[in-house]
């Protein structure tokens, strides 16, 4: 997946402990980055929001000064989602 301009394998996890994300760069030139997030509450909202689409999540991911951010879902996006 291309996040911010480089190439990078995208591992996302979630467990009762929390959301786990993991960049590996696959260009070489850049180092893997991970991001735990274990507040249970913040975890819960990033699901919904997502509603459990981890695909969605990993295109939603951006990375700043060797951070992960993750960017809010579109409306139109979401609306595009078909029940099951």
């Amino acid at each position: 997946m291309i996040i911010s301009g480089s190439h990078y394998l995208v591992e996302i996890s979630y467990n009762d402990l929390g959301l786990y994300i993991s960049l590996h760069s696959i260009e070489g030139a850049h180092k893997s980055v991970m991001q735990d997030i274990t507040n249970p509450e913040r975890v819960k909202q990033i699901l919904t929001a997502f509603n459990n689409d981890f695909e969605m999540l990993a295109r939603h991911i951006k990375l700043h000064k060797n951070s992960i951010r993750i960017r809010r879902p579109e409306y139109a996006e979401m609306s595009n989602l078909r029940s099951i």
